[in-house]
């Protein structure tokens, strides 16, 4: 399949499959490039984005400024083996209560601390975890039959479901969609004509409500700018990736939210 990432350490094509999907989210985000491997404009303006985006999911007005810009360089500079996309994590994690760090409506160096020490515990205990798994997976390695991976795959499906039913969040709902795509369990009796115009109504919509999105934003200065515009016009691409997401990630949710209500029935 496509969408699936091949280990070459790994020989069993069946095993790359169940090893891709079960890998935790927290592993994948540390898979984005590091802050130290970009560049040093890209670092400072991403670290700004990071800043101003934790200032509105905390609340925090927006009045010490000389302590965000500190912030700004702190993370530019001391968080250099950490991604973007782990610290957007951490922090919604925060923000939700889900680490013992209680959410605050401050924002300063020593908060932001405090978050990523508890976010790499967190994340140090999934790829332990997740390593222990692969090297039980490497040991037995060996040819695994249609109804094995089936079976796995049910079980992946069923925790993601139990978790959404909690929290209404999907990890990696991209790469879930697709396997169940490729089973044709989200298709159902749709006939294919039927499908094809539901995921082409559903792009439709997915696309013009990021638009309106992105057109909310304000931005702060050049850089800012020239980003939104940039992402803009992607979104005008024949196939954007964007869309391909948010479209994913809603027709996923809506089967999900159709198998709770079976479930209840």
């Amino acid at each position: 399949m496509q969408f699936l990432t091949m280990d070459k350490s790994l020989i069993i094509p069946e095993l790359n499959q169940l090893v891709r999907f079960a890998k935790p989210e927290l592993v994948v985000l540390s898979e984005s490039p590091k802050l130290r491997e970009l560049s040093i404009e890209e670092k400072n303006t991403k670290s700004f984005e990071v800043v101003k985006y934790l200032l509105n999911l905390l609340g925090v007005a927006d009045g010490k400024t000389e302590h965000h810009k500190a912030l700004i360089m702190h993370i530019s500079q001391n968080y250099t083996d950490n991604t973007f996309e782990e610290i957007y994590k951490a922090f919604n994690l925060f923000a939700m209560g889900e680490l013992q760090e209680k959410p605050l409506q401050q924002l300063n160096a020593v908060v932001f601390g405090k978050v990523m020490a508890e976010y790499s515990k967190l994340k140090r205990n999934q790829v332990k975890t997740y390593q222990l798994r692969l090297q039980e997976f490497k040991r037995e390695a060996q040819p695994m039959s249609q109804d094995d991976i089936d079976e796995f795959m049910d079980e992946i499906i069923s925790e993601a479901v139990e978790k959404f039913k909690k929290t209404g969040v999907i990890e990696m709902a991209a790469n879930k969609y697709d396997w169940l795509d490729s089973k044709g369990r989200i298709q159902g009796e749709r006939t294919k004509e039927t499908w094809y115009k539901y995921k082409r109504t559903k792009y439709i919509s997915c696309k013009a409500s990021l638009k309106v999105e992105l057109k909310n934003q304000k931005p702060v200065n050049k850089q800012e700018k020239i980003n939104l515009t940039n992402t803009l016009k992607e979104l005008e691409e024949a196939k954007s990736g964007k869309v391909v997401l948010r479209c994913k990630t809603e027709i996923l949710e809506d089967y999900f939210k159709q198998l709770i209500n079976n479930l209840k029935n």
